[in-house]
């Protein structure tokens, strides 16, 4: 029992990235988990957001002060915040078709999910591949940080009303077509060469901090070197920097 509220306070008190990056052992993830293993939330079911597809490590979900390890098969809920020890990944799927691969020492919480594609997550520490079809132009996918808010978007991105975009030339195949509608929208977020970085995959984004936003096409990234910075203007990453960051959140 004493054990068990150590490990709690332990979870509780851990600061956000970047500064302490989540300290998380094995041994405290299991028996935190096993403590709290048959005090699951009941309404599983009606908040259901998604699924465990693999598991590499320890891996564990928490909700109000809940927390319970996951496996292949386990059920991702709205409100959970999905926590990985070091050396430790996850692949879920979530809604319909969305794949989210989290790396090592992450903290992700799935606060809202829409639809096919659409949503709001918050990464607290770590890294996050994330990779949905193209969804309804209703449909936005949030992902918010300490550095600042990355969104998807099914239709052509545009800025907040008083913020400043950045674009770089646009060379998409024309609104409409089957080439972008069958593509969706695939990109990175996290730690990259010691500050946090954004790479696009697949699809368009957009990154806003510090009241600026850019908009971040195919094999383009930037990087926000602090909280309350501005982010960098987009550009191609070199091949390096982009294995190190799909190896952060790979399960290879």
């Amino acid at each position: 029992m004493v054990f068990d509220v150590m490990v709690s306070e332990k979870i509780r008190t851990m600061r956000p990235y970047p500064h302490d990056m989540l300290r998380l052992s094995r041994r405290a993830l299991i028996a935190g988990g096993v403590a709290t293993l048959f005090g699951a939330p009941a309404l599983a079911q009606e908040l259901a957001a998604g699924r465990v597809e693999t598991v590499h490590g320890e891996v564990v979900a928490e909700a109000q002060s809940v927390r319970r390890p996951l496996a292949p098969g386990s059920d991702i809920l709205v409100g959970d915040m999905v926590i990985t020890a070091e050396q430790s990944h996850v692949g879920m799927k979530l809604g319909t078709a969305t794949a989210v691969n989290l790396g090592a020492e992450t903290q992700l919480r799935i606060d809202r999910l829409v639809g096919n594609g659409g949503g709001t997550f918050e990464l607290a520490a770590g890294a996050a591949l994330i990779d949905r079809p193209e969804a309804d132009r209703k449909e936005v996918l949030q992902l918010r940080s300490p550095f600042g808010l990355i969104a998807a978007l099914a239709s052509k991105a545009s800025g907040q009303r008083g913020d400043s975009m950045v674009r770089a030339p646009d060379t998409r195949p024309e609104p409409g077509s089957s080439a972008r509608a069958a593509r969706g929208t695939k990109f990175f977020a996290g730690s990259s060469y010691g500050v946090f970085g954004v790479l696009v995959l697949r699809g368009e984004v957009t990154v806003t901090a510090a009241g600026q936003t850019v908009v971040l096409r195919t094999d383009q990234g930037s990087e926000i070197r602090k909280p309350g910075h501005f982010p960098s203007a987009p550009r191609r990453w070199s091949s390096d920097r982009v294995a190190a960051a799909l190896a952060s959140v790979s399960h290879a």
